[in-house]
């Protein structure tokens, strides 16, 4: 297979330099999959939690929550794709500032998930049951969705900018 796949990448090396044709299906295609499977891995994750009472499973869940909310607005800023300029009323930096919140929230929860998961869940048993805490948990991550949504649009003036034309800027640390 290692074989087969360095033929195969010998062999396109020298298109690699073409640029590919625009698919405006693209974007709303990927992020519509992205929103279903995060949708479907959350509600999964938050069955379990009511079996298991896991704190770690708890802040898995609200994770996978988080990133299909945040693809939501996403695609709701993403230009071109409802409205030129996109929905929400955003500025030049919006949607790449949703993009670096949805990407680098997410690895936030895998972390809480790995830090609580040596924990014991003994102080979970007996103050709240399982419903309860989902509807926090969900509470909690509409909230900092909106908040992030709130800061990348109508806030967009505050945060520095990190694209130029189609590549980060300098500014954006390792990224440019």
């Amino acid at each position: 297979m290692v074989l087969l796949s360095l033929l195969f990448f010998t062999a396109a090396a020298p298109f690699a330099k073409q640029p590919l044709q625009t698919v405006w299906a693209f974007i709303p295609v990927y992020e519509s999959a992205l929103i279903v499977n995060d949708c479907i891995t959350a509600l999964l994750l938050f069955g379990q939690f009511r079996i298991t009472r896991s704190n770690a499973v708890l802040a898995l869940a609200a994770g996978y929550l988080f990133s299909a909310l945040t693809t939501v607005a996403h695609g709701l800023s993403f230009p071109g794709l409802f409205t030129p300029t996109g929905l929400l009323g955003v500025g030049p930096q919006s949607t790449a500032w949703l993009y670096m919140f949805w990407h680098g929230g997410f690895p936030l929860f895998v972390i809480g998930y790995s830090a609580l998961g040596a924990r014991s869940n003994q102080a979970l048993r007996a103050t709240i049951g399982t419903a309860p805490a989902i509807a926090g948990t969900c509470c909690a991550v509409v909230l900092a969705v909106i908040g992030f949504m709130l800061l990348a649009t109508v806030g967009h003036e505050a945060l520095p900018p990190i694209m130029a034309a189609n590549h980060y800027t300098p500014t954006s640390g390792c990224w440019s």
